[in-house]
Formats: C-alpha cells, sequence, structure tokens
C-alpha cells in the first residue's frame, strides 16, 4: 500500500505500532481507507493494522492523493498484545481486555 511504504520509507527507524498517525486523503483513496476505519479517529481498525500504527486520525481532504503526520504514540504497551495500544494506567488494551474478559 502506498501509504504504508511512505510511512516507513520516511521514517525507517520506526517500530511497528509505536507511533500515531494523522492521515488526510482525498477522492476515491479517502474512500477506500475509511471503509478500513468506523470512525475518524481509531486505535483498533483495520486501517491500523494495515499501516501497523498505533492509532490512525484520518481526515477527507479536497485534493486528490494524501498527507501523512507522524508522532510518536501516546498509549502503553499492552502486557497481551504488545502493542502501544493501551491506556496509561491500564495493563491491557480495550481489545485485549475483551477478550480477557470473555474468556472467564
Amino acid at each position: 500500500m502506498t501509504v504504508r511504504k511512505e510511512l516507513y520509507h520516511a521514517h525507517p527507524n520506526v517500530l511497528p505500532y509505536t507511533v500515531q498517525v494523522n492521515l488526510e486523503a482525498g477522492g476515491e483513496f479517502y474512500q477506500a481507507l475509511k471503509a478500513m476505519q468506523s470512525s475518524e479517529d481509531a486505535d483498533e481498525s483495520g486501517l491500523c493494522e494495515l499501516l501497523q500504527v498505533s492509532r490512525v486520525s484520518l481526515q477527507k481532504r479536497e485534493e486528490e492523493g494524501f498527507t501523512l503526520q507522524v508522532n510518536k504514540s501516546e498509549k502503553c504497551k499492552c502486557l497481551r498484545c504488545r502493542k502501544l495500544t493501551a491506556i496509561v494506567g491500564r495493563e491491557l488494551c480495550s481489545r485485549c481486555n475483551e477478550v480477557v474478559a470473555s474468556n472467564w
């Protein structure tokens, strides 16, 4: 995917799931990305998994193409999945918390 290639080409030292991304896209490309993410800001979406980031903020823009801003994740490492998706002060991210709770 073009966005993932750009992300890891522009930031070669980024480890998977250690950053959050602000992504602005236009036209059909925005629609394709939006199909992978149910809300503008998400830390659990197909787009997060595809890009291997802890959070994606997806915004629509008028022009075709996309812009990408990368920041260090503000979340903590989940003890179960090892991604930086846990809220500060919690041991598990919401996804892992649901899985663990359903197995008890």
